[in-house]
């Protein structure tokens, strides 16, 4: 899970600006950004051969067409399906160095939560990093917008972006339409042994949110907290989420009693996808969808580019 601290929302120039990016490379030599970090990140050309330390930003490379640039992934990356055929890198953590040299990358993208020591090590290299925010939806549009900037895609990026925005906006409108006492208590546990959820400072606490739900891990904790499970049988969720790994977990036997144990039994259960909730993608939109759906399924559902209404994820009833 790439899951890193927010930075506040900064515009970025529609489709003219891809044109503009080159004028400045060709008439100043170069040009440059403010990163996640808040640091200035130099360029002095359009960079070509790019290294992708998330899953989430190679999902936004690609959906931006550059796919055929990306050189170097980590081994979390499983999408799109032609990511199997690039040099995995090692994890975000920990990369090799040795093989971002050798790959002769102009450009290695990172996320938010990267140690730091990682990001120095690389630049210790001679390497151009630069980091993306990636703690709500926001940050997943200003990624993409930023990236659309810096690769010289632009116009692209505008697109894909405000198109997604709308999505994000029709979820949150139908959600503000809710009383208070309609938004239900959610609940997102990351894991079953040590109990631990999703708490204030994070993607999937953003997602409830917008989705029309109020976090009840919130107030356990900033980023994944482990439950006291004396709390929680004082408060329940109207619904309960659960990570793949989870879910599988809580239908064996000991996950099963723990469950029971923690009076969670009959709770409404709802599994999706794990690239859909805790990837800051473009398909965490379709995340939030689902996610809008199973907090409020008598309301009518956000329709996909096709005209269809989005499907959510299974719903198991309780043991």
């Amino acid at each position: 899970m790439l899951i890193g601290a927010g930075v506040a929302l900064w515009a970025v120039g529609c489709g003219h600006k891809e044109t503009e990016i080159h004028r400045t490379v060709q008439a100043q030599g170069g040009f440059s950004i403010t990163d996640a970090l808040g640091r200035q990140v130099a360029f002095e050309k359009t960079p070509q051969r790019l290294v992708s330390l998330a899953p989430s930003i190679t999902e936004i490379l690609f959906a931006l067409g550059l796919g055929g640039e990306v050189v170097g992934v980590t081994t979390w990356d499983d999408y799109p399906p032609e990511v199997q055929r690039i040099e995995k890198v090692g994890d975000y953590g920990n990369p090799s160095l040795e093989k971002i040299i050798w790959l002769k990358a102009d450009l290695v993208l990172v996320t938010y939560g990267v140690p730091k020591p990682s990001i120095e090590a690389l630049e210790k290299q001679g390497l151009t990093v630069m980091a993306l925010p990636d703690d709500s939806l926001a940050d997943v549009l200003q990624s993409i917008r930023l990236v659309g900037k810096v690769c010289g895609v632009s116009k692209k990026s505008e697109e894909l972006a405000s198109s997604l925005e709308a999505r994000i906006e029709a979820v949150r409108a139908n959600a503000e339409g809710q009383q208070p006492s309609q938004r239900p208590k959610a609940l997102f546990l990351i894991s079953l042994s040590p109990l631990m959820c999703a708490g204030s400072k994070t993607f999937i606490n953003d997602v409830i949110d917008t989705a029309g739900g109020e976090n009840l891990g919130a107030q356990f904790g900033e980023n994944y907290p482990t439950i006291s499970a004396e709390v929680l049988l004082k408060q329940k969720p109207d619904a309960l989420f659960l990570a793949e790994d989870v879910a599988k977990a809580a239908e064996k036997k000991d996950g099963r009693k723990i469950l029971r144990t923690l009076g969670l039994s009959d709770r409404p259960r709802h599994t999706l996808p794990d690239d859909l909730m805790l990837r800051p993608g473009p398909r965490a939109v379709d995340g939030l969808e689902l996610m809008a759906k199973a907090l409020h399924p008598g309301a009518s559902g956000p329709k996909e580019a096709g005209g269809q209404e989005a499907q959510g994820g299974g719903t198991q009833p309780g043991d």
